[in-house]
């Protein structure tokens, strides 16, 4: 019987009333039980969801570094590239006697206006300027 509801209603709260006000209550109210224990898995979402948002922030962290560090990477092999190509050209410019391969080089507009195969080296062992214009009028330097 619900004690509370008899303070209320005094003697006009009878046994058959408490059992339909019961029943109601039942129908219409969470019990304390249930409530705590949905609270609970709440809270327990709630942390797991903070944990998964700090995750994904460390992982787009991770990403943007990635980002930037593939950049660098393909920058310095640009870098590494171009060096290995000054210095085939310098050498071949050197064994035709050329005192000054460098300036040689800065005459023609830089390394990059050279053809060169994979390896760096052109396939004949010969540099070809990509415009055609080399130094004596030939194909080869």
């Amino acid at each position: 019987m619900l004690e509370w509801m008899r303070e209320i209603f005094g003697d006009a709260y009878t046994e058959e009333l408490d059992k339909k006000v019961s029943k109601k209550i039942g129908e219409l109210f969470v019990s304390r039980a249930d409530f705590n224990a949905r609270t609970g898995e709440l809270e327990t979402a709630r942390k797991t969801i903070t944990e998964h948002e700090g995750t994904i922030a460390t992982l787009q962290a991770a990403q943007t570094n990635a980002e930037g560090l593939q950049k660098t990477v393909d920058a310095l092999n640009g870098q590494i590239t171009s060096l290995k190509r000054t210095a085939a050209l310098e050498k071949a410019l050197s064994a035709l006697g050329v005192t000054d391969p460098g300036y040689v080089i800065y005459k023609q507009g830089g390394v990059d206006q050279f053809t060169f195969d994979k390896d760096g080296k052109h396939p004949n062992g010969c540099f070809a300027k990509k415009n055609k214009k080399t130094l004596a009028n030939s194909e080869c330097i």
